[in-house]
């Protein structure tokens, strides 16, 4: 999920770069795996602003898969506590 969520909003970042999209999704697919590959092909002013990208949007990212979780966790916790119970 969060890889999912990485790559869109780092595809996004990179697109209002300059960066021509096919080359910004194999950038952000390479930086959500980790990998820094295709990273040299961009050119350097771009390159620069790379690091802060992914920060960027690594931390929003990070941020939605966690308050996704939490509504999930919250969800359980009330059909847990509305489960119904039987008397013995």
């Amino acid at each position: 999920m969060l890889t999912t969520v990485l790559t869109g909003r780092l595809t996004g970042s990179l697109t209002d770069l300059g960066v021509p999209h096919g080359q910004a999704v194999s950038v952000a697919h390479d930086a959500a795996r980790g990998g820094v590959a295709s990273a040299g092909t961009l050119p350097p002013a771009i390159a620069d602003h790379l690091h802060a990208a992914v920060a960027h949007d690594f931390a929003t990212a990070t941020q939605a898969v966690l308050y996704g979780m939490a509504i999930a966790l919250a969800l359980c916790f009330v059909g847990a506590v509305n489960y119904p119970r039987r008397s013995l």
